[in-house]
């Protein structure tokens, strides 16, 4: 069943607070490349840290939701919502601007760099591989401050019942990447169970090239932007949404086994338990984002 809270009210909502997270975090540093043993395939972690059961939405059905946000030279919005929920925005390019009425906390590009506060009644600003972890229920004002547009990627952890929040700037575009909707996850079908680690990953495979086998742990995210991925499952179904946007249809479920290819523009929510492998057939290099939600015991403490 489709949610309640329609796709054009989730981009309404999320492309104009996208921001809202987590207080006390330990996250390792933004777009970072990942050394990795597989030939042919780079891998960027943009965002990695562990979120605390409390700053997750205590109800459902929630839905995670990936997004790419642009906002035209001259765009801002004060953002003054009051709603439970958790996301990240990290900078594609272009500058970022915001001003929080409370302190928050930003990752900086530079990989040898500790998260930083982002204090309240200040201006702080992200530039590319930038990232902010901010509340959904702090008030700011954000604005683009560079002299051109702005592009960023953002992952939100929301209510479904989320509403869109007043006042959007005009001068902003939406575009939805992919989805893990409420009642499609793995462990708690409403909602993920915290504390989780949350990850965001850049992947380029080669021409020819294939991705070692993996195992999912919660839950996964394939977002592909560039060219035809394969993807191959055991032990699981994937739900693949194709040309994912607020008026897709439904994702589906692909059997395992089986290579289904994944065009730029789809996406696969990957269950738990699903061992997948991933090859690139064609003759041009093929990226996606990769997002994970793995859920820590109650009694784990926040890891860097």
């Amino acid at each position: 069943m489709r949610p309640t809270f329609t796709r054009w009210n989730r981009l309404l909502a999320l492309g104009v607070m996208l921001g809202f997270v987590v207080p006390m975090l330990s996250a390792s540093v933004a777009a970072q490349e990942t050394g990795t043993p597989t030939a042919g395939i780079t891998e960027e972690t943009w965002f990695e840290a562990t979120i605390p059961a409390d700053a997750l939405p205590s109800g459902g059905p929630v839905f995670l939701g990936l997004f790419r946000i642009v906002w035209d030279q001259g765009a801002g919005y004060r953002f003054q919502e009051s709603a439970p929920g958790v996301g990240v925005n990290c900078v594609l390019s272009g500058q970022y601007a915001f001003r929080p009425d409370v302190d928050e906390l930003i990752l900086p590009a530079d990989a040898r760099a500790a998260p930083a506060a982002a204090p309240a009644g200040t201006e702080t600003t992200l530039g590319p591989g930038d990232c902010a972890l901010l509340h959904q229920d702090v008030h700011r004002d954000e604005r683009n401050a560079g002299t051109g547009p702005v592009e960023f990627v953002a992952v939100v952890i929301i209510p479904e019942e989320t509403p869109p929040p007043a006042g959007a700037p005009e001068a902003i575009e939406f575009g939805p990447m992919g989805y893990i909707y409420g009642g499609h996850w793995s462990r708690t079908a409403n909602a993920p169970t915290g504390p989780i680690r949350l990850t965001l990953r850049r992947l380029t495979l080669a021409p020819a090239a294939s991705a070692q086998e993996q195992t999912v742990v919660g839950d996964a995210l394939i977002a592909v932007t560039d060219r035809t991925l394969g993807l191959t499952p055991a032990g699981g179904e994937p739900l693949v949404e194709r040309g994912v946007s607020f008026t897709s249809d439904m994702p589906t479920a692909v059997p395992e086994g089986d290579e289904t290819l994944l065009e730029a523009g789809d996406s696969a929510h990957i269950p738990d338990g699903t061992v997948f492998t991933l090859r690139n057939s064609g003759d041009a290099p093929t990226s996606w984002w990769f997002v994970t939600v793995m859920p820590l015991e109650q009694t784990a403490t926040p890891v860097t």
